[in-house]
């Protein structure tokens, strides 16, 4: 069996987020083992995860990513397709002061929904 790579810098930091947001009120266990160890979860809705790029990717309502995404903070994430998700945002690493912020934010909104 090969050795482990080290985790990336964006690892890490996804690491420290899923243990933020599960000192949350009302967090419960976002993060769901067999699914895959960079993915979050507000029930059986997924709600974020960090893709191949190392980038935060979360779920919010379109309107918000449009905002997000004209203000800089992220881009539309796009699945190796071409075609941009409308209500994908992905976030780089630079932006990880944010990620708590808007991992939150996902987490609600997937939460609302059935």
């Amino acid at each position: 069996m090969p050795p482990k790579e080290p985790p990336t810098p964006a690892e890490k930091e996804f690491a420290r987020l899923l243990k933020d947001l599960a000192r949350t009120p009302g967090a419960g266990s976002p993060h769901r083992d067999g699914f895959g160890e960079h993915s979050m979860f507000a029930g059986r809705k997924m709600f974020a995860f960090l893709d191949k790029a190392d980038r935060l990717v979360v779920k919010l309502p379109a309107k918000r990513v449009d905002e997000l995404v004209k203000d800089g903070t992220g881009v539309r994430w796009d699945p190796g397709n071409g075609m941009r998700m409308k209500e994908m945002l992905a976030l780089d690493l630079s932006a990880s002061r944010q990620w708590l912020l808007l991992a939150k934010e996902a987490r609600t909104y997937m939460s609302g929904k059935s």
